[in-house]
């Protein structure tokens, strides 16, 4: 006789880990404040702890900060404001992508309410399908 368990999750923050680490990028203090407020919010809105705060005040190519959240941890949920606060630049998505799988990191933006690469990956892999087929 066979068991089957069956878990249901109505919102897919319920997938995040409690301890996850916040990361703002912004080209001011203003900025920063603001988003690191709202995602503070966000946290609190769904019983997230965050432990840690990285912050980026700089030019959108010299990221000191996020090169050092990247390699300090492990098994974490990193939560963003967008995807456009890592890179606007396919190659730096596909190098924080691989560093992420190797210490198993987990980037969530609020805005497209998802997991960052699963979706980036699943579209571009698409994409050279198509491609490839031309």
């Amino acid at each position: 006789m066979k068991a089957y368990c069956y878990c249901r999750l109505s919102n897919i923050q319920q997938t995040l880990n409690p301890d996850c680490i916040l990361y703002v990028y912004g080209k001011d203090g203003a900025e920063l404040e603001r988003q690191e407020l709202y995602l503070r919010s966000y946290c609190k809105g769904w019983l997230l702890n965050p432990i840690k705060v990285y912050k980026e005040k700089n030019r959108l190519e010299d990221k000191p900060n996020l090169r050092k959240l990247l390699l300090e941890n492990k098994d974490r949920d990193i939560i963003i404001l967008n995807n456009t606060r890592l890179s606007r630049d396919m190659v730096d998505m596909f190098n924080i992508s691989d560093i992420c799988k190797e210490n198993n990191l987990r980037f969530f933006s609020t805005r497209e309410n998802n997991y960052l690469f699963d979706d980036f990956f699943n579209v571009y892999k698409k994409e050279v399908e198509k491609s490839n087929e031309l």
